[in-house]
Formats: C-alpha cells, sequence, structure tokens
C-alpha cells in the first residue's frame, strides 16, 4: 500500500481547512486511510480509457467530500471556538472522509490517502490525487506514490 504520509500535509489548524494539503491531521488525530483500516481494496482493473470515464465522478465526489469539510471550519470563529469543539469537528470530519472512501471504493477504484485514488490496471495504477485535473500519473504496485510518473 502506498504511504500517503510521503506527500502530506499537517496543518489542521482553526479557520484551515485541510482540505487542500492531502492526506494530514484534523484536531489532533490522523485523517483518511489511517481512521478506517482495515480497508476493503477494491478487485477491479480499469483500462485506461476507463479511469477517465469514472474520473468525472470521482472528482466530483472529492469536491463534494471537500466543500462539506471546508463549511465545517468556516463556521469556527476562533481557535478558541475550534480547542472547544476539536472533539466534534474531528469526529464530523473523519466521517465526511470515510464516506469519500467508501464512495470512491465502491466505484471499483482504491483509496490511498486523502483525496489520492488509484486505478489498478494490471501492471500498477493509474493515480490521481486532488487537485490535480485528470488522471496523468502511472506507478507500479512495488513503487507507490512516490514512484509516480506522468504518463506520455
Amino acid at each position: 500500500m502506498d504511504d500517503a504520509s510521503d506527500h502530506a500535509g499537517r496543518d489542521g489548524i482553526a479557520g484551515k481547512s485541510p482540505c487542500h494539503q492531502g492526506a494530514g491531521d484534523v484536531a489532533g488525530r490522523p485523517v483518511g486511510f489511517a481512521t478506517i483500516l482495515p480497508m476493503p481494496t477494491a478487485n477491479r482493473l480499469f483500462t485506461y480509457e476507463e479511469a477517465l470515464q469514472s474520473f468525472p465522478a470521482v472528482e466530483a465526489r472529492t469536491h463534494t467530500a471537500i466543500r462539506r469539510i471546508e463549511a465545517i471550519y468556516n463556521r469556527v470563529q476562533s481557535q478558541e471556538e475550534h480547542a472547544a469543539r476539536q472533539e466534534e469537528i474531528g469526529t464530523a470530519v473523519e466521517a465526511i472522509v470515510d464516506e469519500w472512501t467508501l464512495d470512491i471504493l465502491a466505484m471499483g477504484c482504491e483509496v490511498k490517502g486523502l483525496w489520492l485514488v488509484d486505478w489498478d490496471n494490471g501492471d500498477g495504477y493509474y493515480c490521481w490525487r486532488y487537485p490535480e485535473t485528470s488522471i496523468t500519473h502511472f506507478h507500479t504496485y512495488e513503487d507507490g506514490f512516490g514512484g509516480r510518473m506522468p504518463m506520455a
């Protein structure tokens, strides 16, 4: 499995949503696949064309989850309020991430971290990470995210 922490941002602070940072901490707890283990893996193989066809739905679900999390953080008025509601906020964010993960898995894709999705092609993975605008990278099973290569 990929180590999403290789590309993680870790600034879950009041008034600052972690949504645009990749995998990271929210309310002092890991968010993403660390909160939902064990995570089933998809057993579907995708051609590049099939991955591209499914991409708009993956991107839309990701944008929706991000907007929901941003709305939670936007309602926080101060660092004091954030501190007082830390557990509540963390639980709400975790629930959104878990829902997003299950949605992506139901599409046959694999979630490798927060806003990080892979499509298994039998030789490795087509790889997308928010906020990329398309599926433009590939990596082998062995190399993981750190071995991502742009597709020509």
